[in-house]
This record gives structure tokens, C-alpha cells and sequence, in this order.
């Protein structure tokens, strides 16, 4: 049987956000975290990686976004995610068990690539499946 796949690559931005596991299912993460999912393209969790903070040893899971280049104006991103980092950081505050010294975010551009089984649904994407090029391969499967 063979199969054809179209392939994407684009430029994005990526943000990490990094939340201590201990504070993980707090009414205020949780909303936090449901606001970053709303951005274009959703979201990734890793949950329970080991990390040092102030040669602590601290249990973390990263709350990974992948925005694409242009879907969103950058700069208005970064200073979303500032205020949205800042409103956390400031709610957590309020009790001495969810108090956070420091919430840490990382930003940096990334490379994209997405291999679909279906012809992309994007105008541009099916323009570039229609032609014969290195961006649609097929594959015997087997």
C-alpha cells in the first residue's frame, strides 16, 4: 500500500512556561494555564521534570506554547504573557502554601515541521500539495 504525506515547516515562537508541580492543580494555575491553551494552535504539558532551583531540588512541569510567525503580533504576546505571569505570580502570592518566589517563562524561535496524511486544509498548504515537490512524499507502508 503506499501513502502520501504532505509537509509543513514554518517559523514560530515558542514559550515555556514553567510551574512547580506543587502548585500544579491550584484554582489559579489551572485558569492560567486554560488561557494559555486558548492561543492559536494549543498547547503541550510535560509534567515532572526534575529541576534545581537555589541548589533545591524542585519537582516542575512545563506548560509548552507554539505560536506560528504572524498569527499573532510578538511583541503583543510577550507582554500578554508578562501580564498573564505577573497575575499569577500575584494570586499565588496570597497564601504562604502557594507563595512562588519566582514563575519563569522562556521564549525562542523554533522551526516548525508537520507531516500530514491528508492534504493540508490551508490554502497556501494546498497550493504547495497540488505541485510535485519535495514537500509531498510517498512511502510504501509495510
Amino acid at each position: 500500500m503506499r501513502v502520501e504525506t504532505y509537509h509543513e515547516e514554518y517559523e514560530a515562537t515558542e514559550f515555556e512556561f514553567y510551574v512547580p508541580s506543587v502548585v500544579w492543580t491550584h484554582c489559579d494555575v489551572i485558569e492560567f494555564r486554560d488561557r494559555l491553551a486558548e492561543l492559536p494552535n494549543g498547547a503541550t504539558v510535560i509534567k515532572s521534570v526534575d529541576g534545581l532551583w537555589q541548589d533545591q531540588s524542585e519537582e516542575t512541569n512545563i506548560f509548552r506554547v507554539i505560536v506560528r510567525r504572524g498569527q499573532v503580533k510578538l511583541e503583543s504576546l510577550r507582554n500578554w504573557a508578562q501580564n498573564e505571569v505577573s497575575r499569577l505570580t500575584a494570586r499565588l502570592s496570597q497564601s504562604e502554601d502557594s507563595k512562588q518566589e519566582c514563575v519563569m517563562f522562556t521564549e525562542k524561535n523554533v522551526k516548525v515541521s508537520m507531516c500530514y496524511l491528508d492534504p493540508p486544509k490551508t490554502k497556501a498548504l494546498t497550493d504547495v500539495a497540488k505541485k510535485p515537490s519535495s514537500r509531498v512524499r510517498r512511502v510504501q507502508n509495510g
